[in-house]
């Protein structure tokens, strides 16, 4: 299960914030991979810093589009 706090926007840990290392790296190419429909090498072709601005990027469209969501369908 995802933390609720995984969402945040521009945060460098989006998925699993308690992961470090490769782990981390796995979880970056598959976030990138899995929305934007990029492959291993394009993502791994990318700058470390670059990779996670668009990690960053993916993290605030989700977060957005969560809090969409939640505005739309109100818990009651």
């Amino acid at each position: 299960m995802r933390p609720d706090d995984a969402y945040l926007p521009g945060s460098d840990q989006f998925f699993y914030p308690e992961l470090t290392g490769a782990d981390q790296l796995r979880q970056e190419v598959f976030a990138l991979g899995y929305h934007l429909h990029w492959g291993w090498s394009e993502a791994m072709g990318l700058e470390i810093g670059e990779r996670r601005a668009y990690v960053r990027l993916l993290a605030d469209v989700l977060a957005e589009q969560k809090s969409e969501m939640e505005r739309a369908n109100p818990r009651r």
